[in-house]
């Protein structure tokens, strides 16, 4: 399939990724820069503001 499909041969390659799981650790990244994960909650909810914010100035623009 891979010879008549590229981007078949070329996912086949991949594969490997996806036969466990990525394990990140942060720890160092955390120390240098003091700066950890930030709660699940709080993410969704500073999104959700700035996407507010961004549609009431974009809809002021527009008119």
């Amino acid at each position: 399939m891979g010879v008549f499909v590229p981007m078949v041969k070329e996912s086949i390659e991949l594969l490997y990724q996806f036969d466990r799981d990525f394990v990140v650790d942060s720890g160092e990244f955390e120390q240098r820069f003091e700066w950890g994960p930030v709660p699940l909650e709080s993410s969704i909810a500073t999104t959700a503001r700035a996407s507010a914010e961004r549609r009431c100035t974009a809809s002021v623009r527009s008119t």
